[in-house]
């Protein structure tokens, strides 16, 4: 069973998986080897591989921390802005405003197609 959004694997790392969970006691002796690491059983692992062998667990147990990204692309007002619903017009005095803060480059060295800007005489 998929989970929304979760792709489906491929046929050679659902054999590997399978032969991975078959061989290791259903991933138990790879916890063990995990757990002897972290627990420092030989006497002669590195704090870092200890601290490693933790966070695998912890993250196996309890999931990863969840990671945020702030994006800044709010207007003062705390709306949005979409430039992809923006009129010609709107574009060019973005792309204006842009040159002028030094944020953008000359109007029509982009790559993107768009009605260029209308030239006042």
């Amino acid at each position: 069973m998929l989970l929304k959004g979760s792709r489906p694997r491929a046929r050679g790392a659902q054999s590997l998986a399978k032969y991975i969970r078959e061989n290791t006691r259903d991933l138990h002796e790879m916890v063990d080897i995990a757990l002897d690491i972290a627990r420092n059983v030989s006497k002669r692992e590195s704090t870092r591989d200890r601290i490693q062998a933790l966070q695998l667990l912890l993250n196996r147990a309890l999931g990863k921390p969840d990671q945020h990204v702030i994006v800044d692309d709010v207007r003062d007002d705390g709306a949005s802005v979409d430039v992809d619903r923006a009129t010609p017009e709107q574009l060019a005095q973005l792309e204006a405003l842009l040159l002028e803060l030094g944020h953008g480059e000359k109007p029509g060295t982009d790559a993107r197609v768009h009605e260029p800007a209308p030239q006042v005489h």
